[in-house]
């Protein structure tokens, strides 16, 4: 198990999505041991859900500082951009989205 770096990441990013579907109060830190193995496992896809899982997770919490980070993420990581002014009309959406709610 320990050899298999995407095999690890796709398994711990699947399970903090079932876990945030159920609710349960454990799905953020799963959520963060996904991005870590997608990291690892240098697989952008499953990092940029893993980000996303993130993103879903703090704005249900109200930590929107922590959403707008995540999920820049996903965006930065699937383009290879990283520039400001995508981060701020990312950032801007999220604050819209939240608002919205």
């Amino acid at each position: 198990r320990g050899n298999d770096r995407w095999g690890l990441a796709v398994c711990t990013v699947l399970q903090a999505r079932t876990l945030l579907d159920q609710d349960d109060p454990t799905a953020s830190l799963v959520a963060q041991e996904g991005v870590d193995h997608a990291r690892r496992a240098g697989d952008r896809h499953l990092l940029g859900i893993a980000l996303t899982q993130i993103a879903h997770l703090s704005t249900a919490g109200g930590d929107h500082q922590t959403a707008i980070s995540a999920a820049s993420g996903p965006y930065m990581v699937m383009t290879g951009m990283n520039d400001s002014a995508t981060a701020v009309k990312i950032t801007h959406g999220i604050r819209v989205s939240s608002i919205a709610k």
